[in-house]
């Protein structure tokens, strides 16, 4: 964490801001961990979104309906976590609204929901990520949106993001729409390329 982000144009870098947060989320749709460090492969952050709620039908808990995802009110009211942040990916822990872990992470989703065909369940086949594997936000669009809001708290899990990028001031909200289409290189190492806006599908 820390580190700068520099997206490429053509041969030119431009440092666009630096990395202030990483965010991992073990089950998709609950609140996640807040880390260091974090290993990332061709999936994305190891162990991120790894594991979901699935009903009976094979649909995944979600704020939102569609044909994979299900919207089951609640799930955000809860967090996930690996224990002691390992890097090895699960079975991760569900904690309460009040942060304690639960010890049967599926018996408690069912009490929770209100539901009682519903499992925590590791990805399979059919990824749980809504559109990639990656998800960008910056705090000048963040900002944005708490004006935009005075007195309401916006915290940034709620945008679901790996990533929080620290831009420089004046830059403008929704800058991460003119990334699309460059890639980045985040410390000595990692390169991502940005392929779309999360508000474009």
């Amino acid at each position: 964490m820390g580190n700068d982000l520099e997206a490429d144009v053509g041969a030119v870098a431009e440092n666009v801001g630096v990395i202030e947060g990483l965010w991992r989320y073990p089950i998709k749709s609950t609140g996640g961990e807040r880390l260091r460090s974090v290993a990332v492969d061709e999936r994305g952050m190891v162990g991120d979104r790894l594991f979901a709620v699935r009903d009976a039908e094979g649909r995944f808990g979600s704020g939102k309906n569609t044909r994979r995802f299900r919207r089951m009110d609640g799930l955000l009211h809860l967090s996930s976590r690996y224990p002691h942040s390992t890097a090895e990916p699960g079975p991760p822990e569900l904690l309460d609204p009040h942060g304690n872990v639960v010890a049967d992470p599926t018996a408690f989703l069912r009490g929770h929901l209100g539901r009682d065909d519903v499992e925590l369940a590791r990805e399979g086949e059919i990824p749980h990520f809504d559109q990639l594997p990656l998800s960008v936000l910056t705090t000048a669009t963040l900002d944005r949106i708490r004006r935009e809001v005075p007195g309401v708290p916006v915290d940034e899990r709620r945008f679901r993001p790996n990533i929080l990028v620290r831009t420089p001031p004046g830059t403008p909200a929704f800058v991460e729409d003119e990334w699309i289409g460059r890639e980045a290189t985040l410390g000595d190492t990692l390169r991502i390329e940005f392929l779309r806006s999360a508000s474009g599908a």
